[in-house]
C-alpha cells in the first residue's frame, strides 16, 4: 500500500542501515568511542539500543513480530546487529504493505511499571524519533573524535533511493 508514512519509515531503516555500513568501514575500535557526560553510552551500545527499541515499537505495532526474536538489551558483537537491521527493515515493510490505523491503541510501559494506551500513531512517531536522537549522537561521537559524520538527512535518503535528482535546466 502506497500512503504518508513511506518515506518516513523508510529513512529511518535507511539511516540504520547505512550508519551500520559506515560504521564497518572503520576500525573496529571506533565503535568503543563515547562522549560523557551525555549520550547512551559507546557507538556500538548506542546503536544496538536503537535496533532494540525499534524490535519493542514494532512489537506493538506489527503483530507478526512478537515475540521480539533475540534478548532484548543484551551485549552483542557489532556484526550481529547488521542482520538484525533486515529483519526490522522487513517487519516495517510489511506494516507499509498493510492498513495503519494510527488511532487504534495499543500499550506501553513508563517508568514505574506504569501502562498506558497510546495511539499507534505516536508509537510510530516515537519510533523514528527515537532512531533519529541516538543516530545523531552516534554522529556527535564520531564528529568529537575527529571523525567525519555520515550524511543521514532526508535530503541524503532522497538522493540515494531516487526520491529527489537534479531538476532539468529551465529554457532547455
Amino acid at each position: 500500500m502506497s500512503h504518508q508514512l513511506n518515506d518516513q519509515v523508510r529513512h529511518n531503516v535507511w539511516s540504520n542501515r547505512y550508519v551500520y555500513d559506515y560504521l564497518a568501514k572503520l576500525p573496529e575500535s571506533t565503535l568503543e568511542l563515547h562522549v560523557r557526560p551525555g549520550g547512551f553510552g559507546d557507538i556500538r551500545q548506542t546503536l544496538r539500543h536503537i535496533i532494540d527499541s525499534e524490535a519493542s515499537y514494532l512489537r506493538r505495532l506489527e503483530p507478526s513480530f512478537d515475540p521480539i526474536p533475540w534478548e532484548f538489551q543484551e551485549d552483542v558483537e557489532f556484526a550481529v546487529i547488521g542482520p538484525r537491521i533486515e529483519l526490522l527493515a522487513a517487519a516495517w515493510e510489511r506494516l507499509l504493505a498493510g492498513e495503519f490505523d494510527q488511532e487504534a491503541l495499543a500499550q506501553a510501559r513508563g517508568d514505574g511499571g506504569v501502562v498506558y494506551d497510546v495511539s499507534k500513531g505516536v508509537i510510530l512517531a516515537q519510533a523514528i524519533h527515537h532512531g533519529s536522537e541516538h543516530r545523531s549522537q552516534i554522529c556527535d561521537i564520531l564528529g568529537y573524535h575527529g571523525f567525519e559524520a555520515p550524511e543521514i538527512g532526508a535530503w541524503e535518503y532522497a538522493l540515494a533511493t531516487g526520491r529527489m535528482r537534479e531538476a532539468p535546466a529551465s529554457g532547455a
